[in-house]
């Protein structure tokens, strides 16, 4: 060993080692107030007499440290170095693999792949407008009485979901094909029961009250009609008309006019006409 200068004023030790080379200590340049700084070395009587000394650059492996305010600037993955930014508040960190419950988070750009997610409300972020969200909710009505599925089966297509009212239903809503209405006024269906409706494959549908026209229908004896104006056509296998109806009570003209009282005929004798009474 080689000591520059007297004890008390020792600047550097170099101690050589075996294979010739030298390894020297010295003092860097103090920044600290005070004239004296002490390097205590630890009793080593638990765990040994030999113990090796941390430098700042290299690597060696702590065991049974306790570090206190550490400043960690980087970890060490995988793959190599990566920073990792702690929060400025006391707070509990979150494992990967551990259950635990978030609080006033944000996540962007997630995929999540777990089947069950417990959330009070799902803010979706607007593509045209970020600043605002759109909120999903449960709020079933009855209550709940035990978990629920909403599943949604997109049929291996892209869609879209447009809403440009409130959606009310009270059962279920299928149809085989495509459903669309035209028009912006509003439609509704009122049924008294049960029932199925078979629509035309296209025209327009007839109410019960309104003046409508009617073009090749056929009317048997199951519908009964009121207020109807016949304009053409012509009507067969009927049951005769009464005289209070406006009928002759018969379906052939002779049984009309003994219905109705006319039993006049008319004689042709010779081209000339003559009236007389048939009885």
């Amino acid at each position: 060993m080689k000591l520059f200068g007297s004890i008390s004023e020792l600047i550097d030790l170099i101690f050589r080692i075996p294979g010739g080379k030298q390894v020297r200590i010295n003092a860097a340049s103090q920044t600290t107030s005070g004239s004296t700084i002490q390097v205590t070395v630890p009793d080593v009587a638990a765990t040994g007499d030999n113990q090796n000394m941390v430098l700042t650059a290299a690597s060696q492996t702590l065991t049974n440290k306790s570090l206190t305010l550490p400043r960690i600037a980087s970890v060490l993955t995988n793959n190599g170095i990566s920073t990792v930014t702690l929060p400025t508040s006391t707070t509990t960190l979150v494992g990967r693999d551990t259950t635990d419950t978030l609080t006033n988070k944000t996540i962007t750009g997630a995929t999540i792949s777990s089947s069950t997610i417990a959330l009070a409300s799902a803010d979706l972020v607007d593509v045209l407008t970020p600043a605002y969200k759109t909120k999903l909710k449960s709020n079933s009505s009855p209550a709940l009485s035990a978990d629920r599925d909403l599943t949604f089966d997109l049929n291996n297509a892209d869609r879209v979901i447009d809403v440009g009212g409130n959606l009310t239903f009270g059962g279920n809503f299928t149809t085989s094909g495509p459903f669309t209405k035209s028009g912006s006024h509003s439609t509704e269906l009122i049924t008294t029961a049960s029932t199925s409706v078979t629509l035309p494959t296209a025209g327009t549908l007839s109410t019960v009250s309104g003046s409508e026209t009617l073009q090749n229908k056929v009317l048997d004896s199951s519908n009964t009609l009121n207020g109807v104006t016949i304009s053409g056509g012509s009507i067969s296998g009927i049951t005769d008309l009464a005289i209070a109806d406006g009928g002759t009570g018969a379906s052939t003209a002779g049984g009309a006019r003994i219905n109705l009282g006319l039993r006049w005929s008319i004689l042709i004798v010779t081209g000339k006409q003559y009236v007389g009474c048939k009885r």
